[in-house]
């Protein structure tokens, strides 16, 4: 009876965790099902010069696939492209459209999806505040004008500070 994808993964970790085969032939076990389900290219190889931590790691992340089709299930065809999609804003032909991005602080959903160049028009204009080709904020949103006038310090200010560099200048960490 042939193995699965998920029992021939399980199985390359049992045997690497327990020593039951070498690194080598778990790491090439491991790259051969990589290509035989189109997770890595062929012509590629995987890093032999990784830790154990990270193979491991990898393995782990391969488990969690959910929807793994081989390169010999006939259901699933050679090509597994998409078929091309059109921008709706700028109606460049794109293969997939962007729904949403992310700042660092939250995902915003993108209505109607876009291409990725009008994804990032979108951002620098509602997220960066970017005048679109500028490369410069519009507005004075990023800077604020202090209307403090600027004194000179008063004589107790100034040594203070030329005490303070004073002791600082023979301080060692």
């Amino acid at each position: 009876m042939k193995m699965s994808y998920h029992e021939r993964l399980q199985e390359i970790r049992r045997n690497f965790v327990m020593r039951y085969q070498d690194r080598q032939t778990c790491m090439t076990l491991f790259e051969q099902i990589l290509w035989e389900y189109g997770m890595l290219p062929k012509e590629e190889e995987m890093d032999r010069s990784i830790s154990d931590d990270n193979f491991l790691g990898l393995i782990k992340m391969a488990l969690a696939h959910k929807d793994v089709h081989s390169n010999r299930d006939h259901e699933v065809s050679k090509d597994r492209s998409y078929p091309p999609q059109r921008c709706p804003l700028c109606s460049k032909q794109v293969r997939q459209l962007v729904g949403s991005v992310q700042d660092h602080r939250q995902i915003h959903a993108l209505k109607p999806p876009r291409c990725e160049s009008c994804a990032v028009r979108w951002m620098e204009e509602n997220i960066l505040h970017y005048s679109v080709g500028s490369g410069v904020p519009k507005g004075d949103e990023f800077f604020t004008p202090d209307a403090t006038a600027c004194t000179p310090l008063r004589k107790d200010e100034a040594a203070f500070f030329d005490g303070y560099e004073k002791e600082m200048k023979n301080f060692k960490p």
